[in-house]
C-alpha cells in the first residue's frame, strides 16, 4: 500500500469520527464541570456558612425546626422540648455556641422575625419543617452587618415560595421507655399564578407532646437529700437519703448543700 493510499484513510477514518462527535453533541445542551468548589452559598460567602437543606428536616421527623438544628455542633441546646421546667414559656429557641437566643438573630429570607418577648428571643413554633427549603447559617463575622444581636451568628430561614401540589406529612414518636408520645400532622398547598410571576401558599398543622415527668423514671423518682453527717443513704459515703417530695407523685428540684460538692470533687482541692 502507498504513502497516499494510506493517508487517505487516515482521513477519511478522522472525517468519520468528527461527524460522530457533532452528531453526538447536538443531544447535548449544557455542560457542567464540576470541581473542589461546588456553586454552593458556603463556598462563596466571606463568613463561615453551613448551609442545612430540606432533606434533612424530613429526614428528622421532628415536629419542630429547633430540634433539627440542635442535632448540629454549631448549635448548644437552650431550653427545648425535654428541658425541666423551661423558663422561656414553652417557646422553641435556639443558640449559636451556647451564647444565648439573644445573641443569635434569626433571620426570615434575609427578614428579621418578630421578637416572642422582651429579651428578642424568637419563637421558631412558627416556622414549620414542611415549608423550609434551606436554612443558612452564618457563625462568625455576622456582628458587623447585623449589629450585636448577631454576635453568635445567624440563622436565616429560607422558605420554599414556589411550591405547586398538595402535601399531607404526618409524624409519630415516642422515647425508648414507650413514653412521652409525639404526634404530628400537617397539611401543605400552593399553586403558581400569572406565568410564574407570582404563587401562593397555606399550611395549616397540629402537634403535640406528651410530658414526661420526674416520677415517669425510677432513677429521679425519690428526692436526694445531703446530710454530711448521715451515713445510711446511698452515693459517696452514705449521705444521701431520699427527702421526700412538697409535691404529689414525687415531682420535686433537688437540692443538695454545697458541702457535698466537697465530698464528691474532693480530688480537684
Amino acid at each position: 500500500m502507498s504513502n497516499r493510499t494510506l493517508t487517505k484513510i487516515v482521513i477519511a477514518a478522522a472525517a468519520v469520527v468528527a461527524r460522530n462527535a457533532v452528531a453526538a453533541d447536538d443531544g447535548v445542551e449544557t455542560i457542567v464541570i464540576t470541581g473542589s468548589r461546588l456553586a454552593r452559598p458556603d463556598a462563596e460567602s466571606a463568613s463561615p456558612m453551613v448551609v442545612v437543606s430540606a432533606e434533612m428536616f424530613r429526614q428528622s421527623g421532628a415536629a419542630s425546626v429547633e430540634r433539627t438544628l440542635n442535632e448540629l455542633p454549631q448549635f448548644v441546646p437552650n431550653a427545648t422540648a425535654t428541658s425541666n421546667s423551661p423558663s422561656n414559656d414553652g417557646q422553641a429557641n435556639i443558640s449559636l455556641r451556647g451564647l444565648s437566643p439573644a445573641q443569635t438573630l434569626v433571620l426570615l429570607d434575609g427578614r428579621r422575625l418578630m421578637p416572642a418577648d422582651g429579651r428578642g428571643s424568637v419563637d421558631l413554633n412558627v416556622l414549620p419543617p414542611a415549608l423550609i427549603d434551606r436554612v443558612d447559617v452564618i457563625t462568625g463575622g455576622a456582628s458587623a452587618v447585623y449589629g450585636s444581636d448577631a454576635i453568635a451568628g445567624v440563622v436565616n430561614f429560607r422558605i420554599n415560595d414556589h411550591f405547586d401540589g398538595v402535601r399531607l406529612d404526618a409524624g409519630w414518636a415516642q422515647t425508648a421507655a414507650a413514653d412521652g408520645e409525639e404526634y404530628s400532622t400537617g397539611l401543605t398547598a400552593g399553586t403558581p399564578f400569572a406565568d410564574g410571576r407570582g404563587s401562593i401558599m397555606g399550611y395549616v398543622g397540629y402537634a403535640k407532646r406528651d410530658g414526661v415527668g420526674q416520677d415517669d423514671r425510677q432513677f429521679s423518682r425519690d428526692p436526694l437529700q445531703y446530710y454530711p453527717d448521715e451515713t445510711h443513704g446511698v452515693g459517696p459515703g452514705g449521705a444521701f437519703l431520699v427527702s421526700g417530695s412538697g409535691f404529689e407523685g414525687g415531682h420535686s428540684i433537688v437540692f443538695a448543700d454545697p458541702s457535698a460538692f466537697g465530698d464528691l470533687f474532693w480530688f480537684l482541692w
